[in-house]
């Protein structure tokens, strides 16, 4: 059973309602920029929303102009509806302020047409004079109209239940689970904190066996990159070799076929992101890609294959995907596709190739591959790279083993003293897997300055491997903790994990 993805929303409305500011108020960070002026915002922008206990997928589109001349704003109308068909549901943004508009009339009447479940956010709502302006916006007769104020936050968890409602029940759940647990009935979670797992790790030291991995009974491959680099290329190429079992079942996600591999006694479900740009316009199928199919696949997926044109300089969105699965902590391999083309031009293959990594420095840990889907060669180092990153990703480091490692830094290389004093090792233990996390017991925490927390990850990435998936690694201190969980015990809670303790990246 494919893994459930999480549910998109995109925000649309007239220029200047507030789509940017309620956008960043949802996703808690600014990411859209925000101006009184007139389409500053004109792509799309994209965001994970965590809200009423329910996580998505949340766009944030240029104002939707639905007669419009100019060609800027006639692109940011398209931009605007690809986000809509590629929506689970939309929230209307409208400024109550300047009342109800024709545009505002006409934009509700598309979004009717299109048949996506629709929430009416009246922004602007800032007391009770906004209030008793917003009710003309009723006659629009949307079933779920909230007033908010995006500037203000006020009205976000009644947005993010309406939205939640409005979905299908298998999104809904999707979306419920994603969230940390403890969200949705407002209580913190009574789950083990990193410590404690740290902890009851460490307990556990005898008797421990040698590094084991955790094999998942199907991986789960999101195979993702910009349009024409020859993603369904590379996976007809793979899918032609007679020594692959092949079969296709439906997939979660809309308009795609996910397929079943079976290759060297393991089974691999490739996801093809290709299957998404179902678009009205040929120039904008040729033209823009969507983030959101890349970000459906990656929420489903254990592994992602980031695919490349060898013989085009890196783009922003091969960037930004990397990204997106690296923060996910998703195993990674890249994908050089072309490279017949490459070796047919005047530069070196191994430049070509150098200058690709250092484009994406951030995620350096993950292999590349390089291929050409033209002629099939070294198309099935692919598979090997994906065996090579999943037996990392699920793989068990023993506690002896981490802590013998954390010995060696102490001696050689301790912590820079910070203040009054520097950090202190006590112990260090795995304490998940897909992505590995660790955690370090020490003495002043808040000590360990940023350049030293990443040379214990490649301290711990040189001693172990881990290729091609991002480290967890979090700083905890025994007694200031202990001190915390009596605290909660007293008052009869538990400490949630999405605190601002939360682990260290």
């Amino acid at each position: 059973m494919s893994p459930a993805r999480l549910p998109t929303v995109a925000i649309v409305g007239r220029p200047n309602v507030g789509k940017s500011s309620l956008f960043n108020a949802l996703i808690r960070r600014r990411a859209a920029i925000v101006d009184a002026t007139r389409g500053v915002t004109r792509d799309r922008i994209y965001g994970q929303a965590q809200v009423a206990g329910a996580r998505f997928n949340l766009v944030d589109t240029g104002g939707f102009e639905v007669d419009a001349d100019d060609p800027i704003f006639a692109a940011m109308r398209d931009q605007a509806q690809l986000a809509i068909d590629e929506a689970d549901a939309v929230i209307f943004a409208v400024d109550c302020r300047d009342g109800l508009l024709p545009a505002d009339r006409e934009i509700a009447d598309l979004l009717r047409r299109g048949g996506r479940p629709c929430v009416l956010a009246v922004n602007k709502v800032d007391g009770d004079r906004q209030v008793g302006l917003a009710g003309e916006f009723y006659e629009l007769g949307f079933a779920r109209t909230i007033m908010v104020s995006a500037l203000n936050r006020l009205g976000l968890a009644e947005i993010g239940s309406a939205v939640l409602g409005s979905l299908p029940i298998e999104l809904q759940e999707a979306a419920l689970a994603a969230a940390p647990a403890g969200v949705a009935s407002g209580r913190r979670s009574t789950a083990p904190d990193l410590l404690e797992l740290a902890e009851r790790a460490q307990s556990e030291t005898e008797g421990e066996q040698a590094t084991a991995v955790d094999w998942p009974t199907e991986v789960a491959v999101a195979v993702v990159g910009r349009p024409n680099v020859g993603k369904s290329s590379l996976i007809n190429c793979l899918l032609g070799e007679k020594r692959l079992l092949v079969s296709e079942v439906p997939g979660t996600t809309r308009d795609a076929v996910d397929t079943l591999v079976e290759h060297g006694g393991r089974r691999y479900r490739l996801v093809d992101t290709a299957g998404l740009r179902r678009k009205r316009s040929i120039a904008l199928r040729l033209d823009r890609y969507s983030v959101v199919a890349s970000l459906n696949a990656i929420d489903r997926a254990d592994a992602v294959v980031l695919v490349v044109d060898g013989a085009q300089p890196l783009a922003d969105q091969d960037l930004k995907v990397a990204a997106t699965a690296e923060r996910a902590g998703k195993a990674l391999v890249l994908v050089a596709n072309k490279m017949d083309l490459v070796e047919a031009g005047d530069r070196p293959a191994a430049e070509v190739l150098r200058e690709l990594r250092q484009g994406l420095p951030f995620v350096d840990f993950a292999p590349l591959c390089r291929t050409s889907a033209l002629t099939g060669h070294r198309v099935f180092d692919i598979l090997q790279a994906i065996d090579t990153v999943i037996a990392q990703h699920f793989r068990r480091i023993p506690t002896s083993a981490v802590n013998r490692v954390l010995h060696e830094m102490m001696v050689e290389q301790p912590p820079p003293v910070v203040g009054r004093g520097r950090a202190k090792f006590f112990f260090g233990a795995q304490v998940a897997v897909a992505p590995p996390t660790f955690v370090v017991v020490c003495r002043r925490p808040d000590g360990i300055p940023q350049a030293y927390r990443r040379f214990v990850e490649r301290r711990l990435r040189d001693a172990f491997g881990f290729a091609g998936v991002p480290l967890v690694v979090a700083f905890r201190s025994r007694e200031r903790q202990r001190e915390r969980s009596a605290l909660h015990r007293r008052r009869g809670i538990g400490k949630s994990p999405a605190g601002e303790d939360g682990p260290d990246r």
